[in-house]
């Protein structure tokens, strides 16, 4: 089984509005159907799992469910105080795992616009090597500061990966690195650290550079240029 966990349970302040970003209005549609049409369109992922914030449910259906389609409902859970608590309840959501054969990719709901062939990329990828997610190489040149903002250093960035989700994992390698850092207190931004903290190699496949995160509004702006060009492309 290939299965998908959606973490869409952050509440947006960033964003200046009082809705949460995965019901921002994206192309007609509700931000988080984007990435939902994008997992059904893979047919190699069976089942696909949302996280949400609490007692955030109907909402989600009253909004999400009207716009799907063809699209199989996702199945809906609950998040956590933290992403990686969020994300570990999405795997529980998941049932056991066959260790040889399922994967899981872990993707932030606040990326609507990744495509199908970046998805096969990181399935193939997990496939081979059991940890792969997608990177871009920075653009700029990087710097490394001080406490105080002052100038260290500057880092090669042949050596510099910028990380994207969906992120892919064996589905109990996954597991058992969120168990581990629970019970040891590790916090992480991305899923791949945790399998980094546990000393398995991670490996990478090219990332989309329109595979942004909305994170504040100028990149919804962003995103609605994207989605406009894409449809003009697509005739």
């Amino acid at each position: 089984m290939i299965a998908a966990v959606i973490v869409a349970a952050g509440r947006g302040q960033r964003m200046q509005t009082s809705t949460p970003k995965q019901y921002l209005e994206l192309g007609g549609r509700p931000l988080i159907v984007h990435s939902l049409a994008a997992f059904a369109a893979v047919s190699l992922v069976r089942k696909v799992v949302v996280v949400l914030p609490a007692g955030d449910q109907d909402r989600f259906r009253r909004i999400v469910f009207p716009h799907l389609g063809n699209i199989v409902p996702p199945s809906l859970v609950e998040g956590g105080a933290r992403r990686q608590d969020s994300v570990l309840n999405g795997l529980a959501a998941l049932g056991q795992a066959d260790c040889q054969k399922d994967l899981v990719l872990i993707h932030d709901g606040a990326r609507p616009l990744v495509t199908p062939a970046l998805i096969l990329r990181c399935i193939e990828g997990a496939r081979r090597t059991g940890a792969c997610l997608p990177v871009l190489e920075p653009r700029d040149t990087v710097k490394e500061l001080d406490a105080d903002g002052q100038v260290t250093g500057t880092l090669d960035r042949r050596r510099l990966g910028l990380a994207q989700t969906p992120q892919a994992f064996g589905l109990e390698l996954i597991r058992r690195a969120h168990r581990r850092a629970k019970q040891a207190g590790i916090t992480a931004t991305d899923d791949a650290f945790l399998l980094e903290k546990l000393g398995v190699p991670v490996a990478t496949v090219a990332g989309d550079p329109e595979n942004i995160k909305i994170t504040f509004p100028v990149d919804l702006a962003l995103a609605k240029l994207i989605i406009k060009s894409r449809r003009k492309l697509a005739g």
